[in-house]
């Protein structure tokens, strides 16, 4: 009778984990979906009042489903670390992080209007994109 209760207890555990992951992966599902397409920078936040702002199709950034960002800036503006020409690696970390070549962002997505803020919203770096739809 104990083994019973002691494997019913495990089957329930197991079954709440199980039932976690599949929402979480449920929000990885959703975030990648959102972050899939091709988005144009419109302006760059430095901190401190320091705010770029770029015309469309100046810089963007091809955002895959195989964890690969493409990046193409035709300006002479640095904005490392990733928005220069290349390719990067990423990965969701959570449904509000994102690791782009080993640094962690946090972002958000409204009106298909992404926000990349590299260490949090409150002080730091921050990006702004615009998807593009065409």
């Amino acid at each position: 009778m104990m083994k019973l209760l002691l494997f019913m207890c495990m089957a329930l555990s197991l079954g709440a984990i199980g039932a976690c992951s599949s929402d979480n992966n449920d929000k990885d599902a959703l975030s990648l979906k959102k972050l899939i397409g091709v988005w144009e920078l419109s302006q760059f936040d430095k901190g401190w009042a320091e705010v770029t702002t770029f015309e469309p199709k100046e810089v963007s950034c091809s955002i895959s489903d195989d964890d690969v960002i493409e990046v193409k800036n035709k300006t002479d503006v640095d904005l490392s670390p990733f928005v220069n020409n290349g390719t990067y690696s990423y990965h969701l970390d959570s449904s509000n992080r994102i690791i782009i070549n080993g640094i962690m962002f946090e972002y958000s997505i409204e009106d298909e209007v992404l926000h990349l803020a590299k260490n949090n919203f409150a002080d730091g770096e921050c990006y702004v994109f615009i998807k593009n739809n065409e």
